[in-house]
């Protein structure tokens, strides 16, 4: 794997520490200067998900088996050089891009959700690019 993690990957990472259930996380930026990007937690839609910026259906992502949104909530920023070291240690893998029109979809929901940090939010206006 590269030492980096680039706008568009996707990889399988628990949600929690020391969780064995692996969840899909996408990346939303190419690193900036200080390697930081952001990413976001993609979870199977509930009846009680108060998030419904952005509804992921079956097959927008080989992960993706049942109708899924995107937890801006958990939306994170991280510096993708330290983050590799999971990949690495088998704690995170990576798995297939997610499509551009799919990416494109989540990163205006970033900024459309109003459960998104503000920190991520903001940090966002100035990383992220619509292809």
């Amino acid at each position: 794997m590269s030492e980096n993690l680039n706008d568009g990957d996707s990889f399988l990472f628990p949600i929690y520490p020391g969780q064995n259930q692996e969840h899909l996380w996408i990346v939303l930026n190419t690193p900036d200067d200080d390697n930081e990007c952001v990413i976001v937690s993609i979870s199977t839609l509930r009846d009680n998900t108060k998030d419904k910026t952005v509804i992921l259906e079956c097959g927008e992502h080989k992960f993706i088996k049942d109708k899924s949104f995107v937890a801006y909530h958990k939306a994170q920023i991280i510096n993708a050089v330290e983050f590799c070291s999971y990949f690495k240690s088998g704690i995170a893998r990576l798995s297939n891009k997610i499509n551009i029109d799919t990416l494109n979809r989540i990163k205006k929901g970033i900024f459309n959700s109003k459960f998104t940090p503000n920190k991520v939010r903001r940090f966002c206006q100035f990383s992220i690019r619509f292809h």
